[in-house]
């Protein structure tokens, strides 16, 4: 049987009414897509797992697992009899939690919690889908001061997603979505992990182990924004019978910067099997940083791509065949590193005085910095 309890009657599931007018600097008004800028249209972007399974799983039945909700202040909880666990807290804000719903299903043991304040919006959703088994997954997120954040953990319509774990955090401002090891239809994600954290302005995207009808197991994205930066991390996503595994992509953008970290994803609908690559791009005052390792259908294992870029730089690093590539911008300079041959290494760097490049070990790799080439082959 279901329970719940609630510290406020009037905070608890009852139906959502917009304020008349505001009260106070941030009187319960909820961020707009305006206010937070364009760029948070990547909710869904590279997502259709994401899309499908997440948002789906949260009207795919009515009331068969848990589901709390907080408006616009108090705390709500409930639990079902297959230990599903949702809590929502709101100070000013609103909070939305949906663990293990789904019509004849049986999802077991999930856990969602949001909390949001002074004008946001946090929702979170674990283990969500009609007709799914999906167990065990673990979704949490937090939004202050005018802010976003969504999180969503093993959810999928038939699907069997289990062990993953999504976080989202967002402040003063920021958007932060996590999703981790959601897929419809025979899916079968498991111990994936997400997290983005986002403040100042920051925008932050973290999607690990996603794919519908997939087996992408233990990837890990991290995604980490500040000060107006923009970080993306995609690791291990893949539709259709992919089975993406052990792959980790860190992306940490500030003061401005942009970071987009891919490390062992599919790309379009052919199956792959692109395993423990590893991807990081670092972004600060102004600069791009783009790293792809082991992406796609000749993606391959074991590929490391790192990217820096400081100062109005740009700098976009692939590795793939067993391979590693490293590219480093401090200034207005453009490199380019493509490691694409088992064993090499490629490394660039530049200054803002226009700096050099350097190659090393084995290997074939092509270096592009400032709009000239150099490559080498054996």
């Amino acid at each position: 049987m279901k329970k719940s309890t609630a510290a406020h009657a009037k905070a608890g599931l009852g139906r959502y009414t917009a304020p008349k007018r505001a009260r106070g600097a941030h009187a319960l008004r909820l961020p707009s897509a305006d206010s937070l800028g364009t760029k948070r249209a990547r909710v869904l972007a590279g997502g259709g797992a994401l899309a499908a399974a997440g948002l789906l799983g949260l009207v795919a039945a009515p009331s068969f697992g848990a589901t709390a909700i907080a408006f616009p202040f108090g705390f709500s909880h409930h639990s079902d009899s297959n230990h599903n666990s949702a809590q929502a807290g709101a100070v000013g804000g609103l909070a939305i939690s949906v663990a293990g719903e789904g019509l004849v299903s049986t999802n077991h043991r999930n856990h969602a919690s949001s909390f949001a304040a002074f004008g946001s919006l946090a929702i979170s959703a674990a283990g969500n889908g009609a007709g799914g088994s999906n167990n065990r997954n673990h979704a949490h997120a937090t939004a202050i001061n005018g802010s976003i954040a969504l999180s969503f953990a093993g959810n999928g319509i038939f699907g069997q997603n289990n062990h993953n774990r999504s976080d989202a955090r967002a402040t003063n401002g920021s958007f932060a979505l996590a999703a981790a090891g959601n897929g419809l239809v025979l899916s079968t994600n498991n111990h994936n992990q997400a997290v983005a954290v986002a403040n100042n302005g920051g925008s932050s995207v973290a999607l690990a182990g996603n794919g519908n009808a997939g087996n992408n197991n233990g990837n890990t994205a991290t995604a980490v924004s500040d000060t107006g930066g923009t970080a993306t991390a995609n690791a291990g996503n893949g539709d259709f019978f992919s089975s993406n595994n052990g792959n980790t992509a860190t992306a940490v953008a500030t003061t401005g910067g942009t970071a987009t970290a891919n490390a062992g994803n599919s790309n379009g609908s052919f199956p792959t099997s692109n395993n423990d690559n590893t991807a990081t791009a670092l972004a600060a005052t102004g600069g791009t940083a783009t790293a792809n390792a082991g992406n796609g259908a000749n993606g391959g294992n074991g590929n490391t791509a790192t990217s820096v870029a400081v100062n109005g730089g740009t700098t976009a690093t692939t590795a793939n065949n067993g391979t590693e590539a490293l590219g480093v911008t401090s200034g207005p300079a453009t490199v380019t590193v493509n490691s694409s041959s088992a064993g090499s290494t490629a490394t660039s760097s530049s200054t803002a005085g226009g700096g050099g490049y350097g190659g090393s070990n084995t290997g074939s790799y092509t270096v592009t910095l400032n709009g000239s080439s150099y490559s080498t082959s054996s």
